[in-house]
């Protein structure tokens, strides 16, 4: 393949991840993601090591962070793809709630799968302005708020919903409901920055 048209294309791996209850999840991932993602497990191999978070964490190519509580997971593999457009890479639809309108894809904005339920509880249309959402890997360090806690999201009837945490085996949020589009641009800068330095 010519340098150029590989110069237009990524490196996309699909990260499948086996659940205990026989189940697979599929993810797009890119390289960078792919080698944060290793790095992060490769240090939770060390039996020194101190994290205390019960979920995995990471960003999809769709922008969507991905939340997945490490006690469902069976097994995690990197598979590598052929490089291929942005735009050729298709939505894995894990849990088969999405619908189409003229010929686009609608994805809920937040999708949140229970342990001992095999529906999941979807959100959309919400406004990144309003239904901002505090969560990441420190929250879920908080030992009282992964037990006791619960999460926060307006439904579509305006009406809010609190989501006991310790009930969730996996989310997939918007990433600019946990990212605002600043926070997004400058946490990309200071990647980018430190991908020229290695």
């Amino acid at each position: 393949m010519k340098k150029e048209i590989l110069d237009k294309m990524i490196m996309i791996h699909t990260l499948r991840i086996d659940m205990m209850d026989g189940t697979f999840l599929s993810y797009n991932i890119d390289a960078y993601e792919k080698e944060d993602l290793e790095k992060y497990l490769e240090y939770r191999t060390d039996f020194s090591h101190d994290s205390d978070t019960p979920f995995i964490q990471f960003l999809t190519i769709e922008e969507r962070v991905v939340f997945i509580r490490i006690k469902a997971i069976k097994r995690l593999i990197f598979c590598s793809d052929p490089p291929a457009r942005i735009k050729e890479v298709k939505y894995h639809d894990n849990f088969q709630v999405i619908t189409s309108y003229e010929n686009e894809i609608i994805i809920p904005d937040i999708i949140i799968k229970f342990k001992d339920s095999s529906e999941p509880l979807c959100y959309s249309d919400l406004d990144p302005e309003t239904d901002y959402i505090l969560l990441d890997e420190e929250a879920f360090s908080n030992k009282p708020f992964r037990k006791t806690g619960f999460i926060s999201i307006n439904d579509e009837d305006g009406e809010q919903n609190y989501i006991p945490v310790v009930n969730i085996t996996c989310m997939e949020i918007k990433r600019e409901l946990i990212f605002s589009d600043e926070v997004w641009e400058s946490m990309k800068h200071s990647k980018d920055i430190d991908k020229r330095k290695n």
